[in-house]
């Protein structure tokens, strides 16, 4: 008798993430060289509760690892937040006899997955992909170094205007309330500061203060954006406070917004992305018949498969602040 194929389908849900195309590239090509069919849901969990499941070849996937954007396309799904939605999404599953279910994205995508096993026993694998790098158990986010790349470059271009015109240029990231990009980018960058929650005078006071010893013509500030935005944005909020308390500057603000995640993967989000799709395969294979709900996970340097986590991370590393306050301070 011929043993019947494992069936694998893969999802992206949520915000884009330079390298999930190269994620999505290792789950097919692993997946078949192991003797799996391997599928896609069009859209996220849009595409499972329409039923939108297409097949996946090893052709369909050549050179995806310099892809930008999302090749099996994502949303966010509003129907997949109710009892409905999930249940079409489950009869999907069902019908196309899916062994295992691969999800690709942040926090939102891994409360889906919860969702999704309290009514359907179904093994889960999910892969880190996000710019915000705020799931707790990994070191790394798949997408987190490209977004930070286009932070870094935007803010060589916006350096240079800023000098010759002598402002503050106030760089708002994206991040969720997690602040690392903002944080790390401010570092790489070697700006003047960064603002990773709610703004105060004394923040910005601080660091421009620090700025005005070193006598440099331009003043580069980092803020994360700001879950909310009651007040405004980040960017406006700052804004705000350096024209009210520090009316001698002259302020431009800048919001990179889908910038971060629309760039190049680079060569790290394409080696991790193979990496951790690879990993995912192999585990659902051989951990068959076990009731899994785990993650790919980045742990000092390895990866590895540890329990899914249904909660963000947002502790900023304390020695970060110490080094990006180390190295803008100067006393004369």
């Amino acid at each position: 008798m011929k043993k019947k194929k494992k069936t694998i389908i893969v999802l992206f849900s949520g915000g884009m993430s330079p390298g999930a195309n190269a994620v999505v590239r290792a789950v097919t090509r692993t997946g078949i060289n192991q003797g799996c069919i391997v599928k896609y849901a069009e859209g996220g969990y849009d595409g499972l509760i329409n039923g939108k499941i297409i097949r996946l070849h090893p052709n369909n996937v050549n050179d995806w690892n310099s892809k930008r954007g999302v090749k099996i396309r994502t949303s966010r799904s509003k129907e997949f937040h109710t009892l409905l939605g999930q249940q079409k999404a489950i009869a999907t599953l069902k019908k196309e006899n899916a062994d295992a279910l691969i999800i690709l994205g942040g926090d939102g995508s891994f409360r889906g997955a919860f969702d999704l096993r309290k009514l359907h026993d179904i093994p889960i694998i999910g892969i880190p992909c996000t710019i915000d790098k705020n799931i707790a158990g990994t070191d790394y986010t798949i997408g987190y170094d490209s977004a930070l790349n286009v932070i870094v470059d935007s803010i060589d271009n916006a350096r240079a205007t800023g000098e010759s015109h002598c402002r503050i240029i106030i760089v708002e990231t994206r991040g969720k309330g997690a602040g690392f990009l903002a944080l790390e980018g401010a570092i790489a960058s070697s700006a003047e500061g960064a603002i990773t929650e709610k703004p105060t005078a004394e923040m910005v006071r601080k660091i421009l203060e620090n700025a005005k010893r070193k006598s440099k013509q331009s003043r580069i500030i980092l803020v994360s954006e700001i879950v909310g935005k009651k007040e405004g944005t980040a960017a406006e909020q700052v804004e705000r406070l350096v024209n009210k308390h520090f009316p001698n500057y002259e302020t431009r603000k800048i919001t990179l917004g889908l910038l971060q995640s629309g760039g190049e993967p680079s060569a790290q989000d394409r080696f991790l992305g193979s990496i951790f799709g690879e990993l995912a395969v192999k585990t659902l294979i051989e951990r068959s018949g076990e009731n899994l709900l785990h993650m790919v996970a980045l742990q000092n340097g390895k990866a590895v498969i540890v329990p899914m986590e249904n909660r963000q991370s947002t502790e900023l590393p304390e020695s970060h602040w110490e080094t990006m306050f180390n190295l803008a301070k100067v006393l004369y």
